[in-house]
């Protein structure tokens, strides 16, 4: 007996089949013949019962709407998920909607970015396919098992990824979709925060249909200027710090260590936030945390997401003048709430990841002095060499100075946005290949900062680090055999 049929629940589909067909050729076979030998009562019974069934079968598949996706973005070094996870996902889909189907194979090697880009392209065949079927096009529902940075880019992504579908044209990422409307409903499976499935509509949230968020009185907000250098130095921004949790003595550090991230531009106390993260302004928003997942239970927590987003708008228009200014987010909440930040807030919008691993210890000050370097670590970029002879090979002798000046230019902020780092030495800098030095304690620091701004930049490099020289070149030669794009450590 094959596996799958040794299961109940295959068993319990099989009978209703088997049922369906017996009463069907009851009806249309014997149900005639055997009318004449039994009493009217007893017939108009069996018809009663045959049209009380009918009914709840009809209700129960118009209860059923729409198509239910599932897409998982876990991170790299996440477990993949479990079965029970997955069949209960699978089990939500298919008794609330019509018919459901999973994303393509996550390409764990590739960017977060590029994977996200990936899943969703898998999906679009199979919804061009039902709305063929349909003659319509169907709702979606996308179930999301995601953490929050996974969850916001999913989110851009999604918003953009509907227009194109209701407009029937390709959208250049430059703030589009926040101007137009798209029907998505979306669900997060939070596994990572010990389950249960929270939905939002953000069609409703968009249109504000029938939100009075003039009466949620469960959101404060705070506004505080940051850098004290002009504006015209970088480009405005403000820093969107949202606290959504259980634990509310986390609230100050939380916002002090945001506050910090954001200011600074530099990773700082567990956020790998860049340069390019650097904000002016910031404005902090501190959701009531139990009346919030309450109103996630009972599918009503649209107005609090409204508000959270009309008091962005509000800001920004007082800060900036104007309703779009890029928003780079701090959060400490659940990855619906990310997922709807990454579908609503402006074009040039950012989640700034945070680990609590890597919260650096306490130091006297920022220093690039390291007295006592432990660890070697060289990173070189990927088939850059390759790229260029391509080029070369292919007489398109612009083409391999545009993609030479491509490499450089990308190779040197990533080497600069790692020299940012406390405690890390950059001791050489040549081509496509640097080399650092710092202490085994701020190997985590540094591998994350490199991991982030491979998503961010889009360029591949390989990294190897070792106790010397020779180890860390040994590590960067198997990272390069091994797929490249990855990090290696000797001995691991």
């Amino acid at each position: 007996m094959p596996r799958k049929r040794a299961r109940i629940n295959y068993w319990v589909v099989d009978f209703k089949d088997f049922s369906f067909w017996i009463a069907l050729a009851f009806v249309a076979g014997a149900g005639p013949n055997l009318a004449g030998a039994i009493s009217n009562w007893l017939l108009l019974g069996l018809w009663g019962l045959a049209a009380i069934f009918a009914l709840i079968v009809w209700i129960r598949n118009k209860r059923r709407k729409g198509i239910g996706v599932y897409v998982n973005l876990p991170r790299s070094t996440d477990k993949p998920a479990s079965r029970k996870d997955v069949t209960s996902i699978y089990k939500a889909m298919s008794r609330h909607h019509r018919d459901w189907f999973r994303s393509g194979p996550d390409p764990r090697t590739k960017t977060v970015d590029e994977r996200a880009e990936w899943l969703l392209s898998t999906i679009e065949h199979r919804l061009d396919e039902l709305e063929v079927r349909d003659g319509q096009e169907p709702p979606v529902f996308l179930y999301v098992d995601a953490r929050n940075e996974g969850a916001f880019l999913l989110g851009r992504k999604t918003a953009k990824f509907r227009l194109e579908q209701q407009i029937r044209q390709p959208l250049l990422d430059t703030g589009t979709s926040a101007r137009l409307f798209f029907e998505l409903q979306v669900k997060t499976y939070s596994r990572y925060e010990g389950g249960g499935i929270h939905e939002l509509d953000l069609s409703r949230i968009q249109r504000q249909e029938h939100l009075d968020i003039d009466h949620v009185d469960s959101i404060r907000t705070e506004t505080y200027p940051l850098t004290p250098q002009s504006r015209d130095s970088f480009p405005p921004r403000l820093a969107l710090i949202v606290h959504a949790a259980d634990d509310p003595r986390s609230l100050d550090r939380f916002r002090e260590n945001a506050l910090a991230a954001a200011s600074a531009g530099t990773p700082t106390n567990g956020y790998l936030a860049t340069e390019d993260d650097r904000c002016d302004h910031a404005l902090f928003v501190s959701i009531r945390a139990k009346e919030f997942y309450d109103k996630l239970e009972s599918r009503s927590a649209e107005p609090f997401v409204a508000a959270l987003l009309d008091a962005r708008t509000k800001a920004s228009n007082r800060l900036y003048g104007a309703p779009d200014v890029p928003v780079r987010l701090f959060m400490h909440g659940p990855p619906i709430l990310a997922f709807a930040a990454g579908a609503l807030l402006p074009h040039g919008s950012k989640y700034i990841p945070f680990d609590p691993s890597l919260v650096p210890p306490a130091t006297p000050g920022h220093s690039h002095q390291n007295s006592d370097p432990t660890l070697i670590a060289i990173i070189d970029g990927d088939d850059v060499g390759a790229g260029t002879e391509k080029h070369l090979l292919s007489r398109d002798l612009d083409k391999a100075v545009s993609y030479s000046s491509y490499v450089t230019d990308s190779i040197g902020h990533l080497v600069a946005e790692l020299d940012k780092i406390p405690n890390v030495e950059l001791l050489s800098q040549g081509g496509d290949s640097a080399i650092f030095a710092f202490a085994p304690k701020y190997a985590k620091v540094f591998e994350s900062t490199l991991e982030n701004l491979r998503n961010q930049e889009n360029f591949r490099v390989s990294y190897g680090y070792g106790k010397d020289s020779r180890e860390a070149l040994l590590s960067l030669r198997l990272a390069k055999s091994s797929g490249k794009n990855i990090t290696i450590g000797y001995g691991r």
